[in-house]
Order: structure tokens, then C-alpha cells, then sequence
């Protein structure tokens, strides 16, 4: 009723006021608006209600922090204000008037029973106090599930993997869904092997990645992480495919940042005479700036813990074919229907350090070393019959004791930056090893067979990359050179027969890439050449040839290589075609007679690959291409080589080429979830 009379009074005295003047009717109209939408203002701003208060706690009459004041409907289905009180307990909030008559205020807080109050008219200002309470809650087990995915990556629970009995997180990748691990060790995801095997996102062990599956407790590790189609150089990422994977081992938070051991040992009377033993000790520390895995194992009861010395370094595998040959084959007997550890009688002494440091500005540096004695006694029985046409039936008995010892000195250091913009790799490595074994043999031809073998390679390996914008450069070089003797003598009575060999070898692999993007299109070329130089002498003492030759022989050749490559990825859509050209030129020579073979070859050998995203759960891959394996050097020899009491090897001095064209297909299945992986994959040559 007041706001009425006041709009009339206001609106007779505007009239009053501007008509003497006259002001344009229109100018009227709006100023009148205007003031009335002042007065209306004023009249809802009149209709908003402000409650304050303080809340204390009850008991400990202190000013509670953190409560929810709320203003509802009596039937709670509708909140007209809301607050939280300050640190000293007080709280301020503006509701509806009109709303407010019909609406209740509500104090709660965790710890504590709620209180709640009908809004009066007069109420303006709130003194609460809380009484504390007790809260009871029904037990509640929670557990993370086994697996887990997150985009590209899939997360193994360790602990819902482990089992009574399980020593190492090796024991736990062999029961994972989609992991495969072979005997020797090398880890495989849905059937391709592993790029890549972190700790921590470090990459500590450069390949020999055995040292940490058979090292590392199970218990240490909160989860083991494969990430799919991995690239580990950052600076390709978004340029370059990778169909490979990499297992990253997340270790618990209680292992980081400290120094950690274990002891584990046994020992045992096995006869009278004969007491065995197992004995490990490890030491390790894990953190951002700092990794540290040092080991030393022995035993003698068959436990076969020299594997962890092989690397699954992708350069190590791609160049193992280039190394030295052994002809003297010097390895101890083994029984292939057996499982190895049964059969094995060793003596065995393994102690590794491997160590990285990550510097200010950014730069890893590793430092590994290994040394490895290795010895194992044997006796074997094998009845060999010859079947000749038109002759009798040769039967040959042997019985052979074998005493076979190893010894291996490794060590490398390794210099990486991984960045986005660049990248650089530096890996020095040497590797000293010393192989004996003595062989007593009887039955049809009784004898004794001793021999011995050293290696020494020095090895380089260089990757350097440098990316700007869409455009990279890439340049590596891999080099080694090796020193591998070995020695034979065979003993029949007072007869001896001896094979000594001399062969030493120089071998380099240098390419240039350059490639550039352009959309979803990566195009590079590389250019590169490879180097070998071999000298090899024998000598064959107490048998009587004469067609032997034992001057010496050289074998060399050089390889120059074009490789043209387009990547394309669209969508689900990912292909890689190679289009390589190489030329061999290759010389063998033969000291004796002054032969000179030259021999030149050029191949070519395309490659495609496809790769589709069919749905988060089914990927399918093909192949198609042609191989040409190349020549190798090993049976570029003039002359005869004894490699055992009883076989005689010639060399076969003739280029040859294999070449095959191959097409090979794979669909994948997962369901991480429920732990379900599977995979079927079908090749032609």
C-alpha cells in the first residue's frame, strides 16, 4: 500500500516539475521509467532477509570453522541459501523474506549432531553450539582391480598377480595377460618383444633388462605399466610409427628415495662330500636423480643365473650375425629332452653394478659393470649309427666328461639426452670373455679334447638427433672391432692333433636421415654405408692334407644404402612404407696363391606395413615385402678347420644370396578388464 501512493506522488510531481518547462513527451516517458525502475529496485531489495550468526562447539565453547549453515524448505527438497563459517564461526547469508517465513536453517558439521531451527520473523541473529558425535560407519573393503587401462597404457595390480612363492617381479610378468617371456628371458607383448624396459621412466639397464625381472622383489613393485605402440625417442613422437611396446615398473613409495637390500641364502648337505649352496645379496636405491641395482649371486645347484647377461638392446640383436664366428664350437653337452636346471651341475659366482646419474641439465649418465665365472661338469652318452648304401651300418659309442668354465668381464657407459627437440644416445661398451673346456671321451674312439677361446670387442654406438619444427636429422653410427682366437688340441694315445685359428675383425655402420612432416605424412630418405674388414689365419697340425691352405684370408666389403620411407597415419589408419636400394661390393682374398675375388651385388627390398584400430579392443596389422640376406663372411676360408675329434670343415669361398618374399597378417583381441588378451598371426614365404 505505501509503494503505491509513493509511485503516484512521484509520478504527479514529475508532471508538475518538467510540463512548465516544456519537455518533449517522449523525454518524459523515459525519465518516468527510469524512476520507476529505481522504486522497484528498492521494493525487491526490501523483500531480501540477512541472518548472520556465530557456531561454537558445545563442550569446548570454541568457535567451529567449516559448518554448513543452510536455508530450505521445511520439506527440505529446495535450498534458498547456502554459507560456510569463517575461521572465528560466523556466517552471513540473504534469503527470500517472503520465502523465509516458510523455510527452516540448518547447522551441519562432520564430528558433530545437526541442528536445525524453523525461521521465525524476528529471528535475525543465531547463537548455535554443536554437540560433538560420534560417527559409525559399516566396514567397507575396497580392492583395486587387477587391471586397469588409461589410453595407451596398460597397469598390472603386482599384488593381485602375486602368489605364495613368487620371488622376483619376473615370476609375476610370466603370469600376465598379453606378457610373454621366453627361456632366455626376452620379454614379448601380444607376440612382438619390448623396445623399451623402464624403471621409474628410466631406462637403467640398456637391454639386459634380466638383471632387474630376476632381481627386483615382487613385493617392491605397486604395478607394472605397458605402454603400447611406444616411442622412445620423444623428438619422433607425432613423426614416426612404432609398432613395439615398453614395460615401465612403477616401484611402492616406501622402496623410493632410500637404500634397500636382501639376503637370501641356503645351504645344504647333498652326500658326504658334497654340500650346496644358494646365496644372493642385492642392494638397490631408486629416485629422480639417482639409480643404483648392484648383485652378486652364486650357486651350484643348477639355478642357470647367466642369462641375465644377454642384452636385448635392438642394435645388439641386429648386428649379432656381423660378430666373429666360433668354429671351434666350445659349449658343454646338453641333454635337449631335460629341462636345463635338472641337468645342470654348476659352480656359478655372477656380481653386477649397474648405475645411473641423472645431471643439472637433464642428462643421464649410466655406468654398468658385470663380471660373470661360470663352470659346469657333465657326462654324456650318445650310440650314433651311419646308414650308407651298399656298405655296412657304422655304429659309433661315446661316452663323454666335460668340464666347461666361462668367465665374461663386461662394462659400458652410456651418455643420453632425451629431449623434445633432440636427441643423444653415446653408449662405449667392452666386453672381455674367456672360454675353456675339456673333454675326456670314451668307447669307439677314445680321447681327451682341450680347448680354449677369448673374445674381446670394443663397441660404439652413436645416435644423434636434432628436430626443427616438422623437419628432424638423424645421424648414428655403430662400430666395434673384435680379437677372437681359439685353440683345439685332440688327443688320441700318443697321438695329438691341434687347430688354432687367428681371426680378427672391423666392422662400421654409418647413416644419415633426413625427413620432414607434412600434415599426417612423414617423409624421410637415409643414406648410410657399411664397412667390414676380416683377417683370419689357421693352422692344422698332426693331420695330413693336401689341399689345405693355411696362408691366411682376408674378406672385405662395402654397402651403400639409400632408404626412402613414407609414414602416414590417419585416424585409426597407421602405414609405413620402405623403399631401400643397397649395393654390395665385396673382395675375398687368399694369401697363398695371391686370389683376388671381387663380387658385386644390388638389391632391392620394399616393405610395407599396416596397422588399424578396429575398436578400444581389436587391432589387426599386415605385412608384405622382400628379404635378400646377404652373404656372410664365415665360410670365406681356404683350406680345412677341425672343430671336434672327429669333423673336419672345408671352407666354401662362394657369393651367394637368399632371398625370399614374405606376407604376414596378425589380428589382436584384448580386454584388459577382465584379463583377457589374445592374438592369432598367419605368415607365407
Amino acid at each position: 500500500m505505501t509503494n503505491t501512493i509513493l509511485w503516484k506522488l512521484i509520478i504527479t510531481n514529475t508532471k508538475k516539475l518538467f510540463y512548465p518547462h516544456n519537455i518533449p513527451p517522449s523525454l518524459m516517458r523515459n525519465l518516468i521509467f527510469c524512476l520507476l525502475a529505481t522504486c522497484l529496485a528498492s521494493s525487491l531489495c526490501a523483500q531480501q532477509r540477512t541472518l548472520t550468526g556465530k557456531v561454537t562447539d558445545s563442550a569446548k565453547q570454541v568457535s567451529l570453522q567449516g559448518v554448513s549453515v543452510t536455508v530450505c524448505r521445511a520439506d527440505g527438497k529446495s535450498i534458498l541459501a547456502f554459507a560456510i563459517t569463517d575461521e572465528d564461526g560466523t556466517f552471513s547469508l540473504n534469503v527470500d523474506s517472503t520465502k523465509a517465513s516458510r523455510a527452516v536453517i540448518r547447522f551441519s558439521c562432520l564430528g558433530y549432531a545437526a541442528v536445525t531451527r524453523p525461521i521465525q520473523p524476528q529471528d535475525q541473529t543465531y547463537r548455535i553450539g554443536l554437540q560433538p558425535e560420534e560417527i559409525s560407519i559399516r566396514e567397507v573393503i575396497v580392492k583395486a582391480p587387477k587391471i586397469r587401462a588409461q589410453g595407451d597404457t596398460i597397469i598390472y595390480n603386482v599384488a593381485r598377480f602375486s602368489k605364495e612363492g613368487d620371488r622376483t617381479i619376473g615370476d609375476i610378468l610370466k603370469k600376465l595377460p598379453g606378457i610373454q617371456v621366453a627361456d632366455d628371458g626376452k620379454i614379448s607383448y601380444q607376440g612382438t618383444p619390448i623396445n623399451k624396459f623402464y624403471i621409474e621412466g628410466k631406462d637403467l639397464l640398456g637391454g639386459k633388462y634380466g638383471i632387474a625381472t630376476n632381481s627386483i622383489s615382487n613385493q617392491d613393485v605397486n604395478s607394472v605399466e605397458v605402454m603400447e605402440n611406444h616411442q622412445p625417442i620423444k623428438a619422433l613422437n607425432g613423426l614416426s610409427l612404432s609398432d613395439q611396446a615398453a614395460i615401465n615398473l612403477r616401484l611402492k613409495e616406501n622402496v623410493k628415495q632410500r637404500w634397500i637390500g636382501s639376503v637370501k641364502g641356503g645351504i645344504g648337505l647333498a652326500a658326504p662330500a658334497s654340500v650346496l649352496w644358494d646365496e644372493e645379496l642385492i642392494a638397490m636405491q631408486f629416485n629422480k636423480k639417482f639409480q643404483s641395482l648392484n648383485t652378486y649371486k652364486t650357486n651350484n645347484t643348477g639355478r642357470d643365473v647367466t642369462r641375465e647377461f644377454k642384452s636385448f638392446d635392438i642394435n645388439a640383436t641386429r648386428y649379432r650375425r656381423e660378430k666373429l664366428t666360433d668354429y671351434i664350437r666350445i659349449v658343454p653337452p646338453a641333454v635337449q629332452a631335460l629341462n636345463k636346471e635338472r641337468e645342470l651341475f654348476n659352480r656359478t659366482h655372477q656380481a653386477t653394478s649397474n648405475n645411473l646419474f641423472q645431471l643439472k641439465n637433464g642428462m643421464n649418465v649410466t655406468v654398468g659393470i658385470g663380471y660373470m665365472n661360470h663352470r659346469t661338469e657333465s657326462d654324456k652318452q650318445t650310440v650314433t649309427q651311419y646308414f650308407q648304401a651298399n656298405a655296412d651300418t657304422t655304429t659309433i659309442r661315446e661316452k663323454e666328461s666335460s668340464l666347461f668354465e666361462q668367465q665374461q668381464l663386461s662394462a659400458e657407459i652410456r651418455l643420453e639426452a632425451n629431449e623434445d627437440t633432440y636427441n643423444l644416445t653415446e653408449r662405449l661398451m667392452a666386453d672381455f670373455a674367456w672360454l675353456d673346456k675339456n673333454d675326456g671321451v670314451s668307447g669307439t674312439i677314445p680321447n681327451t679334447q682341450d680347448a680354449w677361446s677369448p673374445d674381446k670387442q670394443l663397441t660404439n654406438d652413436l645416435y644423434l638427433l636434432k628436430r626443427f619444427g616438422n623437419k628432424f636429422i638423424i645421424f648414428t653410427s655403430y662400430t666395434f672391432v673384435q680379437d677372437h682366437p681359439q685353440r683345439m688340441d685332440v688327443t688320441y694315445g700318443d697321438e695329438t692333433r691341434s687347430q688354432r685359428i687367428e681371426q680378427r675383425k672391423l666392422f662400421s655402420d654409418n647413416k644419415v636421415d633426413y625427413g620432414f612432416a607434412i600434415g599426417q605424412v612423414t617423409v624421410s630418405l637415409g643414406a648410410g654405408a657399411k664397412v667390414m674388414w676380416r683377417d683370419m689365419a689357421s693352422e692344422l697340425e698332426g693331420v695330413t692334407l693336401t689341399d689345405n691352405d693355411e696362408e691366411g684370408s682376408g674378406m672385405n666389403y662395402t654397402q651403400l644404402y639409400l632408404t626412402p620411407k613414407l609414414e602416414y597415419t590417419w585416424r585409426r589408419l597407421k602405414t609405413r612404407l620402405a623403399l631401400p636400394v643397397n649395393f654390395y661390393h665385396y673382395l675375398y682374398k687368399e694369401k697363398a696363391n695371391g686370389l683376388k675375388s671381387p663380387s658385386t651385388r644390388v638389391l632391392f627390398n620394399p616393405d610395407l606395413y599396416l596397422s588399424y584400430t578396429l575398436s578400444a579392443r581389436w587391432d589387426i596389422d599386415l605385412s608384405d615385402g622382400i628379404t635378400s640376406r646377404p652373404l656372410g663372411d664365415a665360410s670365406f676360408y681356404p683350406g680345412y678347420l677341425m672343430d671336434s675329434y672327429r669333423t673336419l670343415m672345408k671352407g666354401y669361398p662362394v657369393y651367394g644370396l637368399s632371398t625370399s618374399k614374405y606376407i604376414e597378417g596378425g589380428i589382436y583381441y584384448k580386454r584388459p578388464l577382465d584379463e583377457l588378451f589374445a592374438d592369432v598371426s598367419v605368415s607365407h614365404n
